[in-house]
């Protein structure tokens, strides 16, 4: 009886990371902070913001089949709970993973960097379709 304890034991064992947390934070987290930002060409389309390093990101998207997540950078301001990633396999800092590791079903999401629009969008990404992205104001976007 005992025998049939140990694959599932070892399955658990492997999906959690060997008892690693890679949600963890780093020692010297970046704090990301909260800003807002406004599409030129559209004044009612706005975002918020998260500042890093000089940049700027808003919403893009999800990844297609699963999260790659890199390593955890940080965490947004006020939330320690909400915490930023590199995005393993995209271009470096371009884009950045935000997910919630307090919720339960939680989504992780892209932010993308707003210098990076017009620039081809990789594959295994999928946009929320915001017309900032397409480089379209919302009187184009909606024609």
């Amino acid at each position: 009886m005992k025998q049939q304890w140990i694959p599932l034991l070892l399955t658990a064992l492997c999906l959690t990371g060997c008892g690693e947390d890679r949600f963890a934070l780093p020692d010297d987290p970046v704090v990301f902070r909260e800003g807002y930002f406004v599409n030129p060409d559209d004044p009612e389309d706005t975002f918020a913001t998260r500042e890093w390093d000089g940049r700027t990101y808003i919403l893009f998207g999800i990844e297609k089949n699963r999260t790659h997540f890199g390593k955890c950078l940080g965490y947004v301001e006020g939330d320690e709970n909400t915490r930023i990633f590199a995005a393993e396999g995209l271009p470096e800092t371009d884009y950045l993973i935000e997910y919630d590791t307090a919720g339960v079903m939680e989504q992780a999401v892209y932010l993308r960097c707003i210098d990076t629009q017009g620039d081809p969008v990789p594959e295994q990404l999928e946009s929320y379709g915001y017309p900032f992205w397409d480089g379209k104001s919302a009187a184009e976007a909606s024609a």
